[in-house]
């Protein structure tokens, strides 16, 4: 299966995980959903600025955002901080100063990120994904998209 290099971009900043949707109906008005989680769109919306900011400085202009299949490889990178996360080899911490996140809402919110910088025409076209949360000197988010051969 052939591939070829679509974009690739660098994100500083701490990863945030797409939080759940949830349904509030304000009295008198529609139900309508929110995320639950604070800091998703903050993120997402970095994520976006980050990735259009970058290919205006490489010169690339995408005319439509690409509408084939691709693989995408992400790299998560989150800051140590305090004692326990230092004896930790692996960014698994749940709560507090360290959380990372889970990586499939990690991966929910960079996919929604794509499809908004449009990058990419819809989420359903990753047809192959390389993701992994490492601790770094830096936290921030590196991400290599490719176009799969059809």
């Amino acid at each position: 299966m052939g591939e070829t290099l679509l974009a690739a971009y660098h994100v500083s900043g701490r990863p945030r995980t797409k939080g759940s949707l949830k349904v509030i109906t304000p009295r008198g008005q529609k139900p309508r959903l929110i995320e639950d989680h604070k800091h998703s769109k903050p993120w997402r919306s970095k994520m976006v600025k980050a990735m259009r900011d970058q290919d205006t400085e490489r010169g690339i202009t995408f005319m439509a955002p690409h509408a084939g299949p691709v693989e995408v490889r992400a790299t998560f990178t989150f800051e140590r901080h305090g004692v326990t996360a230092k004896q930790l080899t692996w960014p698994t911490v749940n709560g507090g100063v360290n959380a990372v996140g889970d990586l499939d809402k990690l991966v929910r919110n960079l996919l929604d990120a794509l499809k908004d910088a449009a990058i990419l025409a819809d989420d359903s076209l990753v047809c192959a994904m390389t993701t992994r949360k490492v601790w770094g000197p830096e936290a921030g988010l590196d991400v290599v998209i490719y176009a799969l051969a059809e």
